[in-house]
């Protein structure tokens, strides 16, 4: 590196742009990433700003072998190990089998 250059991760630069981004803008940002930006030194930063900040959405693309599930439902004192997983959803492709309400929206996409 040059002298006076600092080094950044990916994830750490993306969340400076989106930052930037944030301040120039009057409307909300969406950030969209691929699963490789999909961590949590990404995530976090954007939907837990700090104090003044604005919080980013995030959107990512789902696989079409992911798992997803429902949230763990906490029960009555139960013996044993508490789950980690809820009941199953169905996978991507069946998400008409999904019961949930869809929300329709806009979103102009830009990437390098």
């Amino acid at each position: 590196m040059q002298a006076g250059e600092t080094f950044q991760t990916g994830p750490a630069w993306a969340v400076k742009r989106l930052r930037q981004a944030d301040a120039e803008s009057s409307a909300p940002i969406v950030g969209v990433f691929d699963g490789a930006y999909a961590v949590t030194t990404v995530v976090e930063p954007c939907l837990n700003p700090r104090p003044g900040g604005w919080r980013i959405e995030i959107l990512t693309r789902l696989r079409a072998d992911a798992r997803l599930y429902h949230p763990v439902v906490s029960r009555a004192q139960q013996k044993g190990r508490r789950p980690t997983w809820g009941k199953r959803l169905a996978a991507p492709p069946h998400h008409v089998f999904w019961s949930t309400s869809w929300q329709a929206g806009r979103a102009w996409v830009y990437g390098r």
